[in-house]
């Protein structure tokens, strides 16, 4: 049960952070972040099932961000159970402030069912988004600069990841913009399936 908070973490593609390198040695970062970056999604952005994702009308298109959640419990920094969700926010290119208005719009993270976790299996195998029953991006969590261990172990320096906490383990860099009406389908072979469906926010 997700009972606590929701971590994100930015920056963990490892394709991406390549792609970024002369962006980091240039201000105002100077240079690329040496630990996790970490944001937080609020709870009015959790969807569950075949979600609806309101679609603000001054935001036609979104970063819809196919990655994996995993669950914690009564044991700090152990995963007991992972899921597919959809991290999505309006497409930013500045790092340099948390993007918390982009990010923490109501309906923002559609999240799947929850199954046994297996790092293992998670790492090698590849997660496909579809938009409109067409595949439109594949990547591999084999991809992240750090593998979920990994990034415990350095999140563990600063914080603790509690029972009901949730956390994102990255997102891909290249993810896919989706309009309004499109229905987004996500699939990875070792967790059940998830679908959002983006339509126009209420009264819009």
């Amino acid at each position: 049960m997700i009972a606590g908070t929701i971590y994100g973490v930015a920056l963990n593609d490892g394709d991406q952070r390549a792609s970024l390198a002369s962006t980091f040695v240039e201000p105002p970062y100077l240079d690329a972040p040496s630990n996790p970056v970490i944001y937080i999604k609020t709870r009015n952005c959790l969807r569950f099932g075949e979600a609806v994702v309101p679609v603000p009308p001054e935001m036609p298109r979104l970063t819809a961000a196919a990655t994996i959640a995993l669950l914690f419990a009564e044991n700090p920094n152990v995963p007991v159970a992972a899921a597919l969700a959809m991290d999505v926010f309006v497409p930013y290119e500045s790092f340099y402030r948390p993007p918390t208005r982009e990010h923490c719009r109501d309906g923002f993270l559609p999240i799947g069912s929850f199954a046994r976790y297996d790092a293992v299996a998670l790492r090698d195998s590849v997660i496909s988004t579809a938009v409109d029953g067409k595949i439109v991006h594949r990547w591999s969590p084999s991809r992240l600069l750090r593998q979920p261990d990994d990034l415990l172990r350095d999140m563990s320096d600063f914080m603790t990841l509690a029972n009901g906490d949730v956390l994102l383990i990255g997102i891909p860099g290249d993810s896919p913009l989706v309009s309004t009406g499109a229905t987004v389908a996500v699939d990875h072979p070792c967790l059940p399936p998830l679908v959002a469906h983006f339509r126009p926010e209420a009264g819009a």
